[in-house]
């Protein structure tokens, strides 16, 4: 026995006597052929044994009674599913009772000794197998729907092994430890089958599927001599049978057919079937079905093993070498190591991550609860609730300041989405590593529910304040209103397993449930009745039904309504708040006082007597963790694959894709326009009105006549707040409260930067001045960083060309809200909580115009200043209502122009013609014109906006001249009636990158650039940008880099796509292949040296040369249109051909009987010798190759060539340009030669073309060449000798080493 084994029952046996053993019989047990069952006998659990022959069928009767080997103390225990492991003397077993898997033992007197291997199963485990070989044990757990594993090692500390859509009710499992193998036969009525994965759960593979109706396969069994499994079947005609194949699923037979018998258990020994039948254990012949002798009992057997040490090879354990701390596994010579949740949660985390397979998804239920987020691990079903409490506890994953109202989840991502109660925020967490919440949507009233579609990683939620069902991706990018105007949608649910999937959604108000296609088209009702409130939905994806419950009741329907059932309702007695399915059972959240808390039920017998647990406040009191608000149960069951359309036919929606009937829709956010599979801004609008919706975290433009809207495609806005527009510039301008920032960017998006930054203040009231540059703003510190020492609130003024900035005012304001600017008269005014403030432009006055009121808003035109006053009502019952006050700038008078009852105003702007707000009751953007003052009209966004803040409204004319204008102040210039201010004592703001502010420069790319900015522009965190690098360049790493923390991404590196010989400001590039070039910005004098390709010699003997009449030219070689070299032509069979053109021309090629040469390239001076080539005094220029009839001191090489040139022989040219020699004909002239400083523009993308030799040709004539020098470099200083060529060209250098 293994040593391991030793210590375990020596911790545990003291604990733990619950089997009596009988001396005398654990030898034989073990080492003899037998067979051993247990049987029930009046609750108490029986061990009993019989010796098994090959020839026992043929007996009637059994030779020997079978013999007591051991029996429970006591009736605590029911063991309905046994397994052994020979080698150790240890039968494995599952009790049912006490839902435990336990080990049992003899030691060498016989006495049995038992210990716990887990505690926790259902009652619906239907096998056990032990890999006794690396003493691991496994069962099938069908209320779960998991194969489970846990080492004799280490107790409690059980794995999942096998999950999901491979075990829908797991039922027989045995194990092949010799080929690493797992069987299990799948009992669902819908999917029967066969299957087969490694020991460690990898490779699942279906051996057979049961395609005849309604049989299944239950039992099984694995004979390893003939590799063949064996199980019994049942069908839903009470037939029932054993069947066989290979362990590959081939060869299946049917042994025993038998109608109204009850076979459960089966087993095989030497040709012989043996199974419990109609209370007996009884043995045939395998093969002709023939019946032998069953057993004689008092009790009721319940299952069976055969015990046979021929089965079980001797063994050595390769997992005692193993360094795994868990549950090591072991399957064709490959060892998994898994480790549960308890041990990671014990030893070190680097243990963890070198040994063991990454952990197993946490699954389980979540509570939405008043202060955060509660699992319970799925099993606390089983659990007592008073005995084991502490084991099925329930833990906080997630600690919250405001209540969470409802969540779900995404089980692949390993995402929890969840509804924050007060603070009005969608958040997600992930469970994969600790992290912190991040916010997905502040674009919510009130989320009554929540619903994620796995497939297409969309978040759908039910806002029950506004009427809405959004949907959105999953992190939160581009809310798209699916359906308005609801009433009160509550709960809300996904059905992905049809090929049409559905979203399913209640709606309280009206007593409905409803349903639509994923993309909202095709909405009906399932049923409608003022009695149901249905509070949540569950689907049961097996039976296409769902569950429903009210306050009080459940209830189950299909998904057309055709049936509505009652199951649960005690009116009473409850408060339900959510409910969902856990395989066979139904968990309901309740919070009534009386029984706050879980109930739960089995989903097969549910009815008002059928509470098989009530989890309330005796397990989990009310007031510790406060109410429960809903569950979800986070597991791969609740997300089922389904048809994803949007795959299949390869959508290409920008924003979003939503599945419909058996097509998709691309839709997009809001304030995006779809057009196709795009989302559009058509802007900029004239006339406009710009917003900003701190919810929508977005900057809106409405076009004020057609009233269509679209977003201004900025980044990394959290809550902007106020809002301003430069009409000089065409720049939005827009703080955020979330980061503590001013920023600015064009209306279509593009440079947008940071110009204020202070993470301990609010920016409000943003004001802009257009004639003068000046942007005012108020600036309120923190509470949390100004507790005593510094002002509330304070005025400064920013010229937003040189970003110069001076602070106006230091004052004590108390709760300052917004800021104007009356040119006309010269003063600025700004409201408080209880005032509204007069400064003027030389700040020698500052008064207070209209005090004692509660004003959030206020604007001004030439001679009016307008704002907003709240006034309560008379009793409290009454609601507030909030003024448009005008003050006049002359007389000081002040008039109220009309009442909005009902709803706050967050901002105030006027034209020539309408006074603009916002309404924060119906989030709406409204007006009301001069002339008839109280006529109020929507100019749009009604109900579409979430929290509107800040408003600016374009004036109807364009001019913006200032006193200001011309006035040359250095510093900040404040405009008055009479003359223009210079305030030289001013700073210039300066944005600091750093952590704490999250911020981020747009960096310099060496050879790119960022997109859409500019080098040194400041950008809050979440920006994404694209480097695009140079022409020519390849970008190396990913090309979009996002801003996280202060802290770039990763960023790319562009690369010259081809090779260079020095640096981007100093050195030359050789092209010998045409290719391109890239005038970088820093590269000066750029210098170009371009040759032709030499002309080709005749050759009498080439038929392609006699049919064309004469020999190849040679190519025109270009830098781009700036610079030519042309090639040598070439030549016939009565004349040379001519050089080509350049700065210098090439020289001809010679013709003659006797011998002849090519022209040289670029040539300088003729050669006397019509035998011998011309010279060449120019850089690279090769001399012309000799003819065939040149012999001996005729080919002769005197360096004839240019510097850095070659000279020619007769079978090759000088390289670069030489005309070829010839055959009985005339040669190939020379390549011309040109050289040029080049005016480039900096970026420019050249195209080089290097002309090509001539052919075809008798001799080889040598090919162009173009040369680029920048900088100071000459390349004249180093073309002494050939070697230039070979140290810096592009293509093969060996093809230019020529002897």
């Amino acid at each position: 026995m293994d040593v391991h084994v030793i210590v375990i029952k020596c911790l545990l046996l003291a604990s733990f006597p619950v089997v009596k053993g009988y001396q005398g019989h654990e030898e034989n047990i073990f080492t003899s052929p037998g067979l051993v069952w247990i049987e029930d006998l009046d609750g108490v659990m029986v061990f009993k044994h019989i010796y098994l022959t090959s020839e026992l069928w043929r007996k009637r009767e059994l030779p020997e009674q079978p013999v007591n080997i051991a029996r429970t103390l006591s009736d605590t225990n029911r063991f309905t599913h046994i397994d052994v492991d020979i080698g150790n003397k240890t039968m494995v077993l599952v009790d049912s009772l006490s839902q435990k898997i336990k080990a049992l033992s003899f030691d060498r007197y016989g006495l049995s000794v038992g210990w716990d291997l887990y505690e926790g199963i259902s009652k619906k485990v239907n096998g056990i197998a032990v890999d006794w070989v690396t003493d691991v044990v496994y069962w099938t757990d069908a209320a779960y729907d998991v194969i489970l594993a846990v080492s004799m090692y280490s107790p409690n500390m059980a794995v999942v092994i096998i999950e999901g859509k491979d075990v829908v009710e797991p039922y027989g499992v045995v194990t092949h430890p010799r080929k690493g193998f797992l069987f299990w036969t799948d009992a669902d009525v819908n999917n029967p089958r066969l299957m087969r994965s490694s020991l460690g759960g990898r490779q699942v593979k279906t051996l057979v599927k049961f395609s005849r109706s309604g049989r299944r396969a239950m039992s099984l069994f694995i004979d390893y001599n003939e590799e063949r499994l064996y199980w019994i079947y049942e069908e839903t005609t009470k037939l029932q049978g054993v069947s066989s194949c290979d362990i590959h699923g081939k060869y299946m037979k049917i042994l025993q057919i038998a109608v109204n018998s009850n076979y459960f258990d089966i087993g095989l020994f030497d040709s012989q079937l043996l199974y419990i039948e109609n209370g007996a254990v009884n043995i045939y012949q395998k093969d002709k079905s023939n019946r032998g002798p069953k057993s004689k009992s008092r009790g009721v057997p319940l299952t069976m093993v055969v015990i046979d040490k021929g089965r079980q090879y001797e063994r050595t354990n390769p997992c005692l070498q193993s360094n795994c701390p868990g549950v090591c596994t072991m399957s064709m010579f490959r060892e998994d190591c898994f480790c549960s949740e308890l041990l990671v949660s014990r030893i070190d985390p680097e243990v963890i991550k070198q040994f063991c397979e990454p952990v197993r998804s946490f699954t389980g239920f979540l509570f939405p609860k008043g202060d955060g987020i509660y699992t319970l691990k799925t099993n606390f079903i089983e659990h007592g609730p008073m005995s084991t409490l502490s084991k099925a506890e329930p833990q906080k994953i997630l600690h919250t300041k405001f209540p969470v109202k409802a969540v779900t989840s995404d089980i692949k991502s390993m995402n929890i989405f969840f509804y924050e109660y007060r603070s009005n925020m969608i958040k997600s967490l992930s469970t994969v590593e600790d992290s912190v919440p991040e916010i997905v949507s502040l674009a919510i009233g009130e989320v009554g529910g929540l619903a994620f579609d796995s497939r297409q990683k969309h978040l759908y939620w039910t806002d029950t304040l506004y009427g809405h069902i959004m949907v959105a991706r999953e992190d939160g990018m581009f809310p798209h209103i699916l359906h308005r105007n609801l009433e009160q949608p509550r709960a809300i649910a996904i059905y992905p397993q049809r090929r049409v999937p559905v979203l399913i959604w209640s709606e309280i108000g009206s007593g409905t449930l409803m349903k639509s296609y994923l993309d909202g088209y095709s909405k009906s009702e399932i049923f409608m009745d003022m009695r149901y409130k249905i509070y949540d939905i569950a689907i049961d994806f097996s039976n296409n039904t769902l569950y429903l419950c009210d306050e009080s009741s459940i209830y189950e329907t299909d998904l057309d309504g055709s049936f509505f059932k009652t199951h649960y309702s005690k009116k009473s007695r409850h408060y339900f708040t959510g409910l969902t399915i856990a395989h066979d059972y139904l968990v309901v959240t309740d919070t009534s006082l009386r029984n706050s808390g879980l109930h739960v039920f089995d989903r097969k017998v549910i009815d008002n007597d059928s509470l098989i647990t009530e989890v309330g406040k005796r397990l989990y009191p009310y007031f510790p963790y406060g109410n429960w608000y809903g569950v979800h149960y986070h597991h791969i069951s609740n997300q089922p694959v389904g048809y994803d359309i949007c795959r299949i036919k390869q959508a290409s929606c920008e924003q979003m894709c939503l599945p419909g009937f058996r097509d998709f829709r691309c839709v997009c956010g809001v304030g995006y326009k779809a057009n196709g599979t795009s989302c559009i801004i058509d802007q900029p609008y004239k006339p406009f009105i710009l917003l900003t919706d701190m919810r929508l975290s977005q900057l809106l433009q409405i076009h004020a006549v057609s009233r269509q809207f679209v977003a201004v495609p900025v980044q990394g806005i959290h809550q902007p707040f106020s809002i301003a527009y430069d009409p000089v510039k065409k720049m939005v301008y827009w703080s955020d409260l979330e980061t503590g920032t001013i920023s600015r960017s064009f209306v279509n998006g593009t440079n947008q930067e940071v110009i204020k930054s202070d993470p301990h203040a609010y920016f409000i009231g943003l004001f802009i001045e257009p004639g003068s540059r000046l942007l005012l703003y108020v600036m309120r510190h923190k509470p949390e960083y100004d507790r005593y020492q510094l002002p509330i609130g304070s005025l400064a003024a920013m010229n937003i060309d040189t970003k110069k900035t001076m602070i106006l005012l230091e004052r004590v304001l108390d709760d300052p809200h917004a800021v104007t600017v009356n040119v006309k008269h010269g003063y600025i005014f700004m409201t408080e909580q209880k005032n509204i403030w007069r400064l003027n432009m030389n700040r020698t006055k500052f008064d207070c115009v209209a005090c004692f009121v509660q004003s959030t808003a206020i604007t001004s035109s030439d001679d009016y200043v307008y704002f907003t006053n709240e006034v309560l009502g008379e009793a409290f019952f009454e609601p507030t209502k909030t003024q448009i006050v005008r003050f006049g700038i002359d007389d000081e008078n002040i008039t109220m122009m009309f009442e909005l009852h009902g709803g706050s105003v967050s901002d105030l702007m006027v034209d020539k013609y309408f006074i603009y707000w916002i309404n924060g009751s119906t989030r709406a953007v409204q007006r009301s014109s001069f002339e008839n003052p109280g006529v109020i009209e929507d100019v749009g966004l009604s109900k579409t906006l979430f929290q509107p803040s800040g408003l600016y409204v374009s004036p109807a004319e364009d001019h913006y001249d200032s006193i200001c204008s011309n006035s040359g102040c250095g510093g900040l210039c404040l405009p008055t009636p009479s003359a223009a201010i210079c305030e030289e004592k001013v700073f210039t703001e300066n944005v600091e990158v750093h952590n704490e502010s999250g911020l981020c420069r747009i960096p310099d790319i060496k050879h790119g650039e960022v997109l859409g900015t500019t080098v040194g522009r400041v950008v809050p965190r979440g920006y994404t940008a694209t480097v695009e690098c140079f022409p020519a360049h390849l970008v190396t790493g990913s090309a979009t880099i996002t801003c996280l923390g202060g802290v770039w991404t990763d960023i790319p590196t562009c690369n010259l796509e081809y090779s260079i010989c020095g640096t981007s400001k100093r050195g030359y590039k050789i092209y010998n292949e045409s290719g391109s070039f890239f005038a970088y910005p820093e590269a000066t004098k750029i210098i170009v040296i371009c040759i032709g390709g030499g002309g080709g010699g005749y050759d009498a003997t080439n038929d392609a040369i006699v049919h064309a009449g004469k020999a190849g030219d040679g190519g025109d070689s270009s830098f781009g249109s700036y610079l030519n070299a042309f090639g040598g032509k070439g030549g016939t069979l009565t004349k040379g051909g001519d050089g080509g053109y350049g700065h210098v021309s090439g020289g001809p090629g010679s013709v003659g009987p006797n011998c002849t040469t090519g022209g040289t390239a670029c040539q300088t001076q003729p050669n006397s010798n019509p035998s011998k080539p011309g010279y060449s005094d120019e850089l690279f220029c090769g001399a012309g190759g000799f003819s065939h009839e040149c012999t001996g001191d005729l080919a002769t090489v005197n360096e004839y060539a240019g510097p850095g040139g070659r000279d020619g022989n007769r079978t090759f040219a000088g390289y670069f340009g030489g005309g070829a020699g010839s055959r009985e004909g005339g040669s190939g002239g020379g390549g011309g030669w040109s050289r040029l400083l080049v005016p480039i523009p900096a970026k420019e993308l050249v195209t080089v073309t290097v002309g090509q030799s001539g052919f075809p040709s008798y001799g080889n004539p040598a090919p162009g060449l173009v040369v680029v020098m920048w900088g100071d470099y000459r390349i004249d200083d180093y073309a002494k000798s050939y070697d230039v060529i070979k140290e810096c060209i592009l293509g093969n250098e060996d093809e230019l080493l020529l002897d």
